[in-house]
């Protein structure tokens, strides 16, 4: 009989205990990071970097925004871990793993090291003979697997707003948080309570600081002026979430979209998104937010401009504003309910703007941009239709055009009167001819199309026209259209001889 079997079965456990190979050098403070949740817990996908000390704070988490007294606690002594409790999790379900699948042998005294260390370790305590190591790698695998993400889901992070009447601007605020990866799973309080945020790690709107280094975006108050770079108007904090954080969205929005060959895939298209976003967007959240208005009241009514109608109730904010409970709505005795009612509102606001956020960079970076190249194309080919270059034909299917017209032409050289393009791509499609707006907001044309045409159609309009395969020509003589791509041009030379 070997001497192995006169040992005990305690004994053989030992020896092999013994035996094992260590690591060339001992742990160090990273090799816990598997299961830290500093680490686990914030930042996924293209942010990287660690959370509060380089580039990545930028894009991603920086640290909770705590004293540093109560992050390092005691410096004498031996300082716990903060994960202790979960890396002890670990270390038992290894145990109990390893003992279901070979009872004859279960691992024992198996400290809480990390997964990284306790993988490399765990088939010497196998018995080759009852347990594959391809068996047992494997559950320490999906061990690995699901232990970030319990403890991401188990310490996500805390962002914080204000209770009671919301608005726009924290409501668009935290949605644009959470459309980053860093933010998905985070939690949202709302209150007013001072010792509450200090727990967050976030805080929009609320507190009365803005430190971007502590994650504190409010902008109440006094002596607080700051505005996005190139603007005027005071920003909320809507507005100073976007300028930490919005060059993020959109680049993650055209990573999404890499697939399509027309995405933006320049650090400059990110940044010319970047101002016109907040310029076509955020600022007029801002604004309403700040109590800013578009045009200087005392000009207008010196002017003896008055308003024709009111558009209060049909913006964004105004959306966010009815979404809050009436004074006369039944509120909950309860005050944790009555929170949770009002939570629960809040939330449904924020998705809202926050659609209209996405559809808009969503847009922004997946059909205008692309479209910009298009219509520079169709600009620099203009003067093949009009020695004067007053007709611009977009070849192929039509494209969002007018903005990129205007910073074409630049200031003071409205050249392009008509633009021509296809109604789609299919084979033989309708042509339409469309007037070239005073600006971009305007219903005012530059030249609209002839009074004699405005609201015929088909046979009736060849005949006013003098063209064959006319389709119409709005009453307002904005736009009309042809059967055929000659047509439309016919129509077009001619409106600019009338």
């Amino acid at each position: 009989m070997s001497q192995s079997q006169h040992q005990s079965k305690e004994q053989q456990i030992a020896d092999a205990q013994a035996n094992l190979p260590l690591p060339e050098q001992p742990p160090k403070a990273s090799d816990w990071n598997s299961a830290d949740m500093r680490t686990t817990g914030v930042g996924s996908g293209r942010i990287s970097g660690n959370a509060g000390t380089d580039a990545g704070a930028e894009a991603g988490l920086r640290g909770p925004a705590v004293k540093a007294s109560e992050e390092e606690g005691s410096r004498s002594g031996v300082k716990k871990h903060p994960d202790s409790n979960a890396l002890s999790l670990i270390g038992r379900l290894a145990a109990l793993s390893s003992e279901i699948l070979n009872p004859a042998q279960p691992i024992v005294n198996i400290l809480p090291t990390p997964i990284a260390i306790l993988s490399s370790r765990a088939s010497h305590f196998c018995h080759q003979k009852t347990v594959s190591q391809f068996m047992f790698r494997r559950i320490l695998t999906k061990m690995a697997e699901s232990a970030p993400k319990r403890l991401k889901t188990d310490s996500s992070v805390l962002v914080g707003t204000h209770s009671g009447h919301f608005h726009a601007d924290e409501a668009l605020a935290v949605h644009m948080l959470r459309m980053l990866p860093a933010y998905r799973d985070s939690r949202l309080v709302r209150t007013r309570d001072p010792k509450t945020l200090e727990t967050c790690h976030t805080v929009v709107d609320v507190g009365g600081e803005y430190d971007a280094q502590r994650n504190r975006y409010d902008h109440h108050q006094r002596g607080f002026d700051t505005t996005f770079p190139g603007k005027n108007t005071k920003l909320s904090s809507a507005g100073l979430v976007y300028m930490h954080f919005g060059r993020d969205l959109i680049a993650q929005s055209i990573q999404q979209a890499a697939d399509n060959s027309t995405a933006a895939d320049s650090s400059a298209d990110v940044e010319l998104l970047y101002n016109k976003i907040y310029e076509n967007f955020i600022e007029a959240v801002d604004a309403h937010d700040n109590g800013i208005s578009r045009y200087d009241r005392d000009a207008l009514q010196a002017a003896g401009i008055e308003q024709r109608f009111s558009t209060g109730g049909f913006t964004l904010g105004a959306m966010v504003g009815r979404l809050n409970p009436n004074w006369n709505d039944p509120k909950p005795a309860d005050a944790d309910e009555a929170q949770q009612a009002e939570d629960q509102l809040f939330l449904t606001a924020s998705r809202r703007i926050g659609e209209e956020f996405e559809r808009t960079l969503d847009f922004m970076t997946k059909a205008w941009l692309p479209a910009r190249t298009i219509v520079q194309q169709a600009f620099d080919q203009r003067a093949k239709h009009d020695p004067e270059g007053r007709i611009l034909v977009i070849e192929g299917q039509s494209v969002p055009w007018k903005e990129h017209l205007y910073a074409l032409e630049g200031e003071g050289n409205p050249s392009v009167l008509y633009v021509l393009y296809a109604e789609s791509t299919n084979p033989g499609a309708k042509w339409r001819i469309q007037c070239v707006p005073e600006t971009q907001d305007s219903f005012t044309s530059r030249k609209p199309l002839p009074e004699a045409w405005r609201g015929f159609r088909d046979a009736e309009l060849d005949g006013v026209c003098g063209v064959d395969g006319c389709v119409f020509v709005h009453a307002a003589g904005f736009i009309g259209g042809n059967k055929t791509f000659e047509g439309a041009m016919e129509m077009a030379t001619k409106a600019l001889a009338l």
